[in-house]
């Protein structure tokens, strides 16, 4: 198992090159929004759209701040208001896009999910699992999108979508709630056509449109995930996938977590938590020591590592933890890992995608 140590001023470097991409339009936030818009496909296979409005919208200042809560007497969007608030003391320039992402967060902290139970029985649940299919596959007809199509409708005038946000607004008031529900449906159920058509439809960029209906489901899916938790049916050990247990997607990141560091995967549609080994390649199951290698990052405010993997050129951003994140404050670990991201990029190691689960086909 080789390792490598990065020094803090390449990560600067990646940090300002990031930066550089942003200010290259800098007339208003919408023409930003398109000029990364027209250049994301380029940079982004198409199942890491996840990504687009991290790159479109966030800067990173030269800590890499790790977002982290703050306990329970305070509101986790206070929270997040209280770490932008520092970061723009340090950086002036982050202050519109700041406003972006709390206005994304706030707007997540809206939904109120109604869930409806699976009611699987124990046997099924775990028949599920033994086979290697996700606890959410199969029971798409089951799952409660009454509350993701009202949130769906809430993100459709969120400040965040740039050049796209006139389409997504007009959408918003003539899409009816069927249409809305068949669109998430076919996200959960890998209908990339019925996806299609919709943006077709309403003239939205696809790109944009997979991150929206990601972020509308996350709350309800979160909740699947909970009661997924509560069967009690769940062993770790007998997993060992890329993909989630509870909906299917492809991990988003992993967090090394306890004295031992365990590697927990986390999933970015329903905040899924798993163990996967410390010594193993998720993406092509390679377990040579000598193909495998940690680039480990120390930072002012945090420490971060890149598991890579020289048989399948894949890799795993992970993060240090001392406890597992919540949904809002997951997909803000995402975002100020990007720099991982474009770190590992540029030495030649790719996310590589699943071949199971419906999600992680998209």
């Amino acid at each position: 198992m080789k390792e490598e140590w990065v020094p803090a001023d390449t990560l600067g470097c990646l940090m300002r090159e990031i930066n550089g991409l942003m200010h290259e339009t800098t007339d208003s936030m919408n023409d930003m929004a398109g000029h990364q818009q027209n250049n994301i496909n380029s940079i982004f296979r198409k199942g890491d759209s996840v990504y687009y409005l991290a790159f479109s919208f966030l800067f990173f200042n030269k800590s890499g701040s790790q977002l982290t809560e703050r306990g329970a007497v305070m509101s986790k969007v206070r929270s997040v208001k209280n770490v932008w608030s520092r970061m723009i003391d340090k950086n002036k320039e982050l202050k519109n896009v700041s406003k972006i992402h709390i206005d994304l967060i706030e707007r997540l902290e809206k939904a109120e999910p109604s869930v409806a139970e699976l009611n699987l029985s124990r046997e099924e649940a775990e028949g599920k699992l033994k086979e290697g299919i996700p606890y959410l596959e199969g029971e798409e007809d089951k799952i409660e999108l009454s509350s993701a199509v009202i949130q769906f409708r809430e993100l459709s005038s969120w400040t965040g979508l740039g050049d796209s946000r006139s389409n997504f607004k007009k959408m918003g008031k003539k899409a009816e709630d069927m249409e809305i529900h068949h669109l998430l449906k076919a996200w959960l159920t890998g209908e990339s056509r019925t996806i299609d058509q919709f943006g077709d439809k309403f003239h939205l960029p696809l790109d944009v449109l997979f991150v929206l209906v990601r972020y509308s489901l996350l709350p309800t899916l979160h909740e699947y995930a909970k009661e997924f938790d509560q069967t009690k049916v769940f062993n770790e050990e007998a997993w060992m996938k890329d993909y989630c247990p509870v909906c299917g997607d492809q991990h988003g990141l992993a967090e090394y977590r306890g004295s031992e560091r365990f590697r927990h995967f986390r999933c970015l549609s329903c905040a899924g938590d798993w163990v996967f080994w410390r010594i193993a390649c998720p993406h092509c199951d390679n377990r040579d020591h000598n193909k495998l290698s940690t680039i480990f990052i120390k930072e002012e405010k945090g420490s971060f590592q890149i598991d890579v993997c020289d048989e399948c050129n894949g890799y795993v951003k992970g993060i240090n933890k001392l406890d597992p994140s919540s949904p809002i404050f997951l997909l803000l670990d995402d975002f100020a890992t990007f720099h991982l991201d474009m770190l590992a990029r540029e030495k030649g190691y790719f996310r590589v995608p699943v071949k199971t689960g419906n999600l992680s086909k998209m």
